[in-house]
């Protein structure tokens, strides 16, 4: 999830504005969509996108086994994005990127916490964190998409055909106490219909409302479309701009 490579981008004028669009993404609308919000904003993380300690070494485009895998931040929720390059490599003999023959491989790998770097002062007192997991075909299609609670001891498997990619979204569980005392946990995951679907959240809060006694969880976003949130109970007042 890194920023795009400025020399795979050309300029499109509409309505008046200078966009810079991937030359891609102009031959792939389902991609852009997964991409670029209706006002023309893209989803970017925080950082620049970094390797995980288990692919820096791997030859994730030609030993047949290892997914490419990238960590980020957003605002509110880590990143980790898992990627099938097999099939094609850099050729220094002749400068370029060549094609390897026979079948491309399905490759294999698991998520865990550890792939986030830089979880320092980003955890909660729950010690609990949401994870959305979605696996996507190489035009932009969800395949499978799972919401599950993950510590430090958890791992997500998962195995990726050709140019298929697969993102993990994780945001730390906030703790507060409903009225009758039991604990209730709250993270806001993000934009379903987007490949960095928590990119959308710009602050999430929980805080035990005084006059009720409840907790109350309050989130700001961005973009359109359905929104996952992950809670241990069910809300008994939802507002939307309230």
């Amino acid at each position: 999830m890194s920023a795009i490579d400025q020399e795979s981008m050309t300029s499109t004028s509409s309505r008046g504005y200078l966009s810079l669009l991937p030359t891609f993404l102009l031959r792939s609308p389902l991609l852009f969509a997964r991409l670029v919000l209706p006002d023309g904003k893209i989803l970017r993380a925080s950082l620049p996108g970094r390797p995980t300690r288990d692919s820096i070494f791997a030859d994730v485009t030609s030993d047949g086994l290892s997914p490419l895998k990238v960590w980020n931040w957003n605002s509110c929720n880590g990143v980790v994005a898992a990627f099938n390059l097999q099939g094609a490599s850099w050729n220094r003999s002749v400068r370029k990127n060549v094609i390897h023959d026979g079948e491309i491989p399905t490759v294999s790998s698991k998520f865990a916490l550890k792939d986030l770097e830089e979880r320092e002062g980003r955890e909660t007192s729950s010690g609990r964190w949401s994870v959305l997991k979605t696996l996507w075909s190489r035009d932009g299609v969800l395949k499978e998409q799972t919401v599950s609670v993950m510590d430090e001891t958890s791992s997500s498997s998962f195995s990726l055909g050709s140019r298929e990619c697969g993102i993990f979204t994780a945001a730390p569980m906030q703790e507060g106490y409903l009225k009758d005392g039991r604990q209730f946990l709250f993270a806001a995951l993000g934009l379903e219909n987007m490949f960095n679907a928590g990119g959308a959240i710009l602050s999430s809060s929980l805080t035990q409302d005084e006059a009720t006694e409840q907790p109350m969880a309050s989130v700001r976003v961005r973009g359109s479309g359905t929104f996952l949130l992950h809670s241990t109970a069910s809300p008994t007042v939802s507002k939307v701009d309230g």
